[in-house]
């Protein structure tokens, strides 16, 4: 298991390309390290306003929810069992566990289409 305080994570969208992904340790301990140990995660994005999703089965309680989010936030939504990317700042659909940022390739979320595939891995090193 990965002990960095920030993981860098690549997220594959079938037919448009990668984004990088910074995830941060100190933001949500528990539920970044549960989703390391389930990497690769593959899902069908979802869209709702300036939401982008797709489900990861961890079905756990978030760290830390909150209400607000920052654009270009990476969060884990237990409501839905969850992880979102966040196109703009403002309220998302429900409490989110904020758990790192995306550093690259932001604007490919502005092409996303319900049902595309994702794939979310370890970036090489």
């Amino acid at each position: 298991m990965l002990l960095e305080a920030s993981v860098k994570v690549k997220v594959v969208i079938e037919g448009l390309g990668n984004m990088e992904v910074e995830l941060l340790r100190f933001r949500a301990p528990g539920v970044v390290s549960a989703i390391l140990s389930k990497m690769p995660i593959e899902g069908r994005l979802a869209v709702f306003g300036h939401q982008v999703y797709f489900v990861v089965g961890l079905k756990r309680a978030g760290d830390k929810l909150t209400n607000y989010v920052e654009k270009g936030a990476v969060a884990y939504w237990p409501s839905g069992d969850a992880i979102c990317f966040f196109l703009r700042e403002g309220r998302p659909y429900g409490s989110v566990c904020v758990i790192g940022k995306i550093t690259k390739g932001a604007e490919l979320l502005e092409k996303v289409r319900m049902g595309m595939k994702v794939r979310m891995e370890l970036a090489s090193r």
